[in-house]
């Protein structure tokens, strides 16, 4: 539940290989609905919706997990790519 307070840094599962699955997921679900619709305008729009993203949510929220888990989340971030 992303939109509620982090209690626990989650480090596991689909988040050893990227920091952002649910964004990535939703990115690939974009790219997926861009090709079957055959729309080439939606595929390149999703380049500027994925720095969008990058620029403002992901890193609103990785300023509040160094605030709320400090080295931990830092040692995390060196290891684990922002996306793939």
């Amino acid at each position: 539940e992303p939109w509620q307070p982090s209690s626990a840094l989650v480090i596991g599962g689909l988040y050893r290989y990227t920091r952002n699955p649910m964004y990535l997921g939703m990115a690939h679900l974009h790219a997926g609905l861009a090709l079957s619709f055959a729309s080439p305008t939606a595929l390149v729009l999703l380049a500027p919706v994925i720095m969008i993203i990058q620029k403002a949510v992901i890193a609103r929220e990785e300023r509040y997990l160094v605030a709320q888990f400090g080295d931990a989340y830092l040692r995390y971030k060196a290891q684990v790519r922002p996306w793939l």
